[in-house]
């Protein structure tokens, strides 16, 4: 019997260089274009004044970078690898088409800021402007790094995927990053991306 082959380093690293590729091409392609429009929409609603702005969040909202990073290199199969790849080239290009076609702007500004937490929002503020909303990007992401790593843990450490994904979906509110609109319509992407066709063989 033939096992699943393992991809190389080098495999993943290619992987993770071209889906990296088009998620920073095509998020500052449309965050751009979102600026240059000027004056925007916003899916706030009324039930996002109930969130309130936790600072420290930034720090799980930003671990997803890391575990995005390292993903590419915990899969166990080529095709494994294969899956991720097409699963976030896919909420990548669903949600560029998104913000593309409906660009929208953050609704309320955030608390004013001292020291270390100014540092960490004004590096995310030279990054990401206050567009490229609904869907959340962030969230649909995070649901398929969460499929990937609840697959490879023991079942006992599974808690402790679901934790994390929990804190930083929580995370996109709390730093005022997203709007619940956003936050829902990131899970209903990452499901999508999920529902394809799965193989026993390919963790």
């Amino acid at each position: 019997m033939n096992l699943p082959s393992r991809p190389s380093p080098g495999q993943a690293l290619m992987h993770l260089v071209a889906v990296g590729g088009v998620f920073l091409g095509g998020y500052q392609l449309t965050l751009r274009r979102a600026h240059r429009l000027g004056e925007l929409p916003s899916s706030l609603s009324s039930w996002d004044a109930w969130v309130p702005f936790w600072p420290a969040s930034i720090l799980p909202y930003a671990s997803i970078n890391l575990v995005y990073l390292a993903a590419f290199f915990l899969c166990r199969t080529e095709r494994a690898l294969l899956r991720l790849t097409l699963q976030l080239l896919f909420v990548q290009i669903a949600a560029f088409i998104c913000f593309w076609c409906w660009p929208l702007q953050w609704g309320r500004p955030r608390p004013a800021l001292e020291g270390i937490w100014a540092q960490a929002y004004g590096w995310l503020g030279s990054f990401d402007l206050p567009h490229n909303l609904a869907p959340s990007l962030h969230i649909a992401v995070l649901v398929v790094l969460w499929s990937l790593l609840r697959s490879i843990v023991l079942p006992r450490h599974r808690v402790w995927v679901h934790a994390w994904a929990g804190v930083v979906a929580l995370s996109a509110l709390t730093t005022w990053q997203h709007h619940l609109l956003d936050v829902a319509g990131g899970a209903v992407l990452g499901a999508l991306a999920l529902a394809g066709p799965r193989r026993s063989d390919g963790i």
